[in-house]
């Protein structure tokens, strides 16, 4: 439904690159470099039919031939399905 990242900058959505499909939306941004020392997010997400959209987001440092996870990255679904209407 939208994009996997974006360059996370002094504003959310500036500068480099958009992790995401050649998509009409996107314009030329998906074409763009994603340079060795730019941080950029990660952010899966999957949609559940009649429950919720369900997303994370992890920040990555470019290398020239990786991506750096910025810190631990989630690796497990944690799942709270009640709320508190305290």
């Amino acid at each position: 439904m939208h994009a996997t990242g974006h360059h996370l900058g002094q504003l959310a959505h500036d500068g480099a690159g958009v992790l995401c499909p050649l998509w009409e939306r996107y314009g030329n941004t998906p074409n763009d470099l994603l340079e060795d020392g730019h941080v950029s997010t990660l952010e899966p997400s999957i949609n559940i039919e009649s429950f919720s959209l369900i997303g994370i987001a992890e920040d990555v440092l470019m290398t020239e031939n990786s991506a750096e996870y910025l810190t631990d990255p989630q690796t497990e679904l944690i799942v709270n399905i009640g709320y508190n209407t305290d």
